[in-house]
């Protein structure tokens, strides 16, 4: 496997066995081989933004700004995965407090308040706690 192909997660993995990339300057299409041919048309900008990413050196061909575009997708896939998976626990968790019965009604702009009231008062005096410093009403 190429070098940094085994980053690519568990979306996909691109196991190549050769790869032939050219962008036409006519069409502006890819041609890549993985296991079969596949062709990438290509708008004007984005075969502009690859001949100058070749050109200025950042690349050394098509084939490898191609190959770090697919890598950063699938790692920015694997990201918003992983963000999802923790959205997903927390959302459990929340229902699972409400199923025990671990939650508080505000039926009121005053039952806000007086909670809001009640987190700033428990946030000074972990504050005044963690400084070592008294607690002044």
């Amino acid at each position: 496997m190429p070098s940094g192909m085994a980053r690519l997660g568990r979306h996909a993995r691109f196991y190549f066995l050769r790869a032939i990339r050219d962008i036409d300057n006519n069409t502006h299409s890819c041609d890549t081989q993985f296991m079969a041919t596949e062709t990438l048309h290509l708008t004007d900008e984005q075969a502009e933004v690859i001949r100058q990413m070749v050109a200025n050196g950042s690349y050394g061909d098509a084939s490898h700004v191609v190959d770090e575009a697919l890598r950063l997708l699938v790692a920015r896939q694997d990201d918003e995965e992983a963000e999802l998976d923790v959205l997903r626990a927390e959302l459990q968790r929340g229902f699972d407090d409400i199923e025990a019965g671990r939650y508080i009604e505000l039926n009121s702009r005053e039952d806000i308040d007086a909670l809001g009231q009640r987190v700033i008062r428990r946030g000074l005096e972990r504050l005044a706690a963690l400084k070592n410093v008294a607690f002044i009403q």
